[in-house]
């Protein structure tokens, strides 16, 4: 023990006088015991175990660590540009570099061990939170399909590929999508179109927390009601750049026609008109439409609320070209869509 206690204080940078040869290890304690050398040699036990990663160590063994370490946050966090930028950094260094008694910055490595620590379990704190929540599947995708989450960036949307809550999808001039929800409602995307998904969750056990808000900018789009319009149709909400729409178990089409236009040297979309069609009946089948403050309902098959600026929405039946271009819709058509014409197929319709 003596020896041990002559070798360590013989690599600090000044001197100290030694313990006593003729001293037991009993009386070392003693003398070890409330005095300068105790300091020293909780200091320099400290200093080794720092320096073997102890506390790095345990930290691994723990229960958060483990829970951490498998969660879809830290999969977020290791392909976040957050971890690329400390894994390069001087506090990054300072933790992986041996360091000696001699050199000085063995002195910041704690305060650097710190910062580090805090880093992670911020920068890990701000992925959970940011984690995306899941509303459905791509079920089936031709063309050129897109999609983008909050301030994500925009990532190709392919079959199979997760949907989620906030996710702003686009479509290509020759792209088609299926999206299939938790609780099997459906929604179609025709070429040249773009929806948001607002919000989802669903319960089958609690309809009170069931909710779906779907909107759609332009283009084509169907929509087929699931479980959770069967819990409750007020769950249910689809909005247009003009219009309102409430659904009870059926299927639907919507046409939003817009046109670009350049206002004060920026171009965007013009919302020109509207069209929404109740194509498919169930039991107690009833689509309205609110614009303008003022209400139409749909209750027939092939009825259609026609909406444009600044006029109430007018319900009619839905013309033969009409029901060829929402047929454009679907990359499976439905037992009522007729054969596409050639000018329909290649896109060129009604504001197409």
């Amino acid at each position: 023990m003596q020896d041990r206690f002559e070798t360590m204080f013989s690599e600090l940078p000044f001197t100290f006088d030694a313990p006593p040869k003729s001293a037991t290890f009993k009386n070392s304690k003693m003398f070890l015991k409330g005095g300068g050398w105790e300091k020293l040699f909780r200091a320099s036990y400290a200093w080794k175990a720092f320096r073997g990663s102890y506390a790095a160590k345990l930290f691994r063994a723990s229960y958060a660590w483990k829970a951490f370490r498998g969660s879809y946050a830290a999969k977020l966090f290791r392909a976040s540009y957050a971890w690329k930028a400390f894994r390069g950094s001087y506090a990054a260094k300072l933790l992986s570099k041996s360091f000696s008694p001699q050199d000085f910055s063995f002195f910041l490595r704690p305060a650097a061990l710190l910062f580090a620590l805090g880093g992670l379990l911020f920068m890990a704190a701000g992925a959970w939170a940011g984690e995306l929540k899941a509303a459905g599947v791509c079920e089936k995708q031709v063309g050129k399909i897109t999609a983008k989450a909050a301030d994500n960036p925009v990532r190709p949307l392919v079959k199979g590929g997760a949907v989620y809550v906030e996710d702003v999808v686009f479509s290509g001039d020759d792209g088609k999508a299926k999206i299939v929800f938790e609780d099997d409602s459906i929604l179609e995307i025709g070429p040249s179109s773009e929806i948001k998904i607002v919000n989802f969750a669903f319960d089958a056990t609690n309809p009170t927390v069931s909710k779906q808000v779907v909107t759609f900018f332009k283009g084509l789009c169907r929509f087929a009601t699931g479980k959770l319009v069967a819990q409750k149709s007020e769950n249910l909400t689809l909005q247009t750049p003009m219009a309102v729409i409430g659904i009870r178990g059926t299927t639907t089409d919507h046409f939003i026609e817009s046109e670009k236009k350049e206002k004060d040297g920026k171009t965007d979309w013009v919302v020109e008109s509207e069209l929404h069609a109740l194509r498919e009946s169930k039991t107690k089948t009833e689509v309205s439409v609110l614009s303008q403050g003022q209400k139409v309902s749909l209750t027939q098959i092939d009825m259609a609320a026609d909406v444009k600026p600044k006029q109430p929405p007018k319900a009619r039946a839905l013309t033969s070209f009409e029901k060829q271009m929402f047929a454009v819709t679907p990359i499976d058509p439905a037992s009522f869509d007729p054969i596409i014409n050639k000018s329909l197929k290649s896109g060129q319709g009604r504001g197409m």
